[in-house]
């Protein structure tokens, strides 16, 4: 089975980031969220995202 990427979205706003993330798991993707540009930072060392997504 493969794997499927993991995108990070990042905006500060939390309506946007939730139906982003609803959008890419619903194609199957693993999504992972930040509000602020340190909390994106943080979880790019953590996660090691394929892409990050940003506004």
């Amino acid at each position: 089975m493969e794997q499927s990427a993991t995108i990070l979205v990042v905006d500060d706003e939390e309506p946007i980031t939730d139906l982003v993330s609803m959008a890419l798991r619903y194609e199957g993707y693993q999504v992972a969220t930040a509000s602020t540009g340190q909390a994106a930072l943080t979880k790019v060392a953590l996660c090691a995202p394929d892409l990050i997504v940003g506004s």
